[in-house]
C-alpha cells in the first residue's frame, strides 16, 4: 500500500484472522460490529511501525478492521481462521457515518 491509502472496513460474519504489518507504518483500527457484545461499535486504534516495534494484531469474527498507510509502501500479511468466502464477508464504507470514525 502506498502512503495515505485507507482500507476499511472490512469483516467477517465466521473468520477471524491476525494480521501483521512486515513492512511499513500504519494506523490501524478494530470496530466492534457485534450487537450482542458489551463492547458494540467501540472503536480501537493504534499505530504499528515494523521498525520500533512489529506486532501481530488478531481480531475475531463480527469485528472490522481497517487500517491506513502512514509511511509505504506498507506491506501486511494475514491469516485466517477459514477459507475465503465472499457470502461471509462484511464490508462497510470507510466513512459509514453509524461507525462515525474520521481517519
Amino acid at each position: 500500500m502506498k502512503k495515505g491509502i485507507i482500507k476499511a472496513w472490512h469483516g467477517h460474519v465466521y473468520q477471524s484472522q491476525w494480521n501483521y504489518v512486515v513492512y511499513g507504518e500504519a494506523k490501524v483500527a478494530l470496530c466492534d460490529y457485534r450487537p450482542t457484545s458489551k463492547t458494540y461499535r467501540e472503536i480501537v486504534t493504534f499505530n504499528i511501525d515494523q521498525k520500533i516495534e512489529p506486532i501481530a494484531y488478531f481480531f475475531p469474527s463480527g469485528v472490522l478492521h481497517g487500517y491506513q498507510c502512514q509511511k509505504g509502501p506498507m506491506h501486511i500479511i494475514y491469516v485466517t481462521s477459514e477459507l475465503y468466502d465472499p457470502e461471509e464477508e462484511i464490508r462497510i464504507s470507510t466513512d459509514d457515518p453509524n461507525i462515525g470514525y474520521k481517519w
